[in-house]
């Protein structure tokens, strides 16, 4: 009688440190998985921030090209105007 009883708290004994072990292994891929998905979210993040500061960039350039162009044509009209009052 013993004898079984010993075999019954072993059966049960190692039916638990299974069930731990898949347990704590569960937690572990679980958690792991979600890290992944957030890596991936952080580098989808940082991609999207590098092409709105690249498109930002080049919307500056163009908007300072085109400043720079009026600018230049005013230079030029104001001293064509002091050419013609030159004469």
């Amino acid at each position: 009688m013993q004898e079984e009883t010993s075999k019954n708290l072993i059966e049960i004994g190692l039916a638990l440190v299974g069930s731990s072990f898949l347990a704590v292994f569960g937690f572990f891929w679980k958690g792991s998985h979600r890290l992944s998905a957030v890596e991936k979210d952080i580098d989808h993040l940082k991609q999207r921030t590098n092409m709105d500061f690249k498109q930002l960039r080049r919307d500056v350039d163009h908007i300072l090209s085109k400043i720079e162009n009026a600018d230049n044509r005013l230079h030029s009209i104001v001293k064509n105007l002091h050419r013609n009052d030159d004469k």
